[in-house]
């Protein structure tokens, strides 16, 4: 379940996202660790909106622990490597890296380093650039990736999907599965999703 910003920086909204997704099934609720000054321009338009939505260290262990309270299991995005900090202190079991990240090689070549599986979407990426970035992320210590198919328009209208990139990415990289990342309306996409081989939603 996609928790992500939607708290809009309120712990106690957070924990209602927690809950929700815990009663609707969800096995995970995904949300994102960062420090806005990290990573967004100093003076650009999403500085403030960042910053408005952060989340501590702290705000974010109290989180966890309602999570493990409730019943489901809390991962996050590293959006950079503040976030990434974040989440080793948490212990989290899954590190997920955005598809704006996905040419982050500096970050991604940290997340190399860390025995955790790892959820990489693909969004706006080329095939090269997602072959580059699973080249950097699969080393000796870490072959756990699963790879998600999105797109990156909110919401997502249903002619711009390209669902099957799914079968084309499982193809080009035998062995590694593929997930998808559902921004559209509804549950068709993510149904015709599985049905073409996503193993994760």
């Amino acid at each position: 379940a996609e928790g992500e910003l939607n708290h809009n920086g309120d712990v106690n909204l957070a924990k209602k996202l927690v809950k929700s997704a815990y009663k609707v099934g969800a096995d995970y609720i995904k949300f994102q660790c960062f420090t806005a000054s990290s990573f967004a321009v100093p003076g650009s338009s999403f500085l403030p909106i960042f910053e408005k939505n952060e989340l501590t260290l702290d705000e974010f262990q109290e989180i966890l622990e309602y999570s493990r309270k409730v019943g489901i299991t809390m991962i996050s995005t590293a959006t950079d490597h503040t976030g990434l900090d974040m989440i080793l202190s948490m212990d989290l079991p899954i590190i997920k890296i955005s598809s704006t990240n996905i040419t982050n090689l500096p970050l991604l070549e940290r997340i190399s380093e860390i025995n955790k599986p790892i959820y990489l979407s693909t969004g706006a990426a080329t095939l090269g650039e997602v072959g580059n970035a699973l080249e950097t992320l699969n080393n000796e210590t870490n072959k756990d990736i699963t790879l998600f198919h999105c797109s990156v328009q909110y919401p997502a209208q249903d002619h711009i999907l390209n669902l099957r990139a799914i079968t084309t990415m499982l193809a080009a990289f035998p062995g590694i599965p593929v997930g998808y990342s559902d921004h559209t309306v509804g549950n068709t996409a993510a149904i015709v999703a599985v049905s073409l081989g996503a193993t994760v939603l």
